[in-house]
This record gives structure tokens, sequence and C-alpha cells, in this order.
């Protein structure tokens, strides 16, 4: 898998919601993070992609989170869930 570089914008209930830096929010396709360090909204990691979606990518955690002072901007509402089921 590819390695990427994406930023966290929320938490859902077992994992995370983020984008890489080539993603609009609400405009282009999510990455779905699992992690099992605690990751907060602006946090910027280096992700493995493992799985991919229609649209979306999915994958794991490679590093500690950097921290970034830029506003989060939210991507809750997705109607999607961990296994990629519209909801």
């Amino acid at each position: 898998g590819k390695i990427v570089e994406v930023l966290i914008d929320e938490r859902q209930s077992d994992y995370y919601l983020g984008r890489t830096q080539y993603d609009a929010p609400e405009v282009d396709g999510s990455v779905y993070v699992n992690s099992k360090k605690e990751l907060k909204p602006g946090d910027f990691v280096k992700v493995k992609i493992y799985d991919t979606m229609e649209y979306d990518l999915v994958g794991e955690v490679l590093n500690e989170p950097r921290h970034s002072n830029k506003a989060n901007i939210s991507m809750k509402g997705r109607g999607i869930d961990w296994k990629g089921r519209a909801g």
C-alpha cells in the first residue's frame, strides 16, 4: 500500500476521518484511518493505505501525530461506516 500524509478531521466510533493534501473537504474523497493511538482533529499522520472504496481510501497510522494550529473542518454526515456501507 501507498503511504500518504493525512490531516485528521474527526473521530467516529472506531476510526478517524481525514483527507490528504490533495483533497478538498466535503468535495473529494476521505481517508478512513485506523489508529491505536489517540488522534485529534488537526493532527497530521502518515497513513499506509490498505484498501479502497468507490471514492475513499482506508489505511492505518504509521507514526505519532504531528499537531497543527490550522482550523478543523468537520466531515460529519458523510453517511458511510467503517465497512464502506452507506448508512
